[in-house]
């Protein structure tokens, strides 16, 4: 029973980790954010900040931060039945 808490863990601090940071830089380039409700509109600006950013480097890393968080969405909730699955 200690694997889906532990998956669980090591997917929502990732996220955790990886939302933070995505906001911190959406409020570096001078927009509003709020850091307790998910909305899209957080994601769009984030992707309008990647499109307008300059540098190859930090436009590669910005794109990287935006899909890890899009592919934990389905990373943990196929994890998390298959441990519903096998564990429950």
């Amino acid at each position: 029973m200690t694997i889906p808490i532990v998956y669980f863990i090591i997917c929502g601090i990732t996220g955790l980790i990886l939302w933070i940071y995505m906001l911190q830089i959406i409020e570096n380039k001078g927009n509003r954010v709020n850091y307790f409700f998910v909305r899209p509109s957080q994601y769009v600006k984030f992707w309008e900040i990647i499109k307008n950013e300059s540098d190859n480097k930090l436009r590669k890393k910005y794109k990287k931060i935006f899909w890890w968080q899009i592919a934990l969405i389905p990373i943990y909730l196929i994890g998390m039945f298959v441990f519903i699955e096998y564990f429950g």
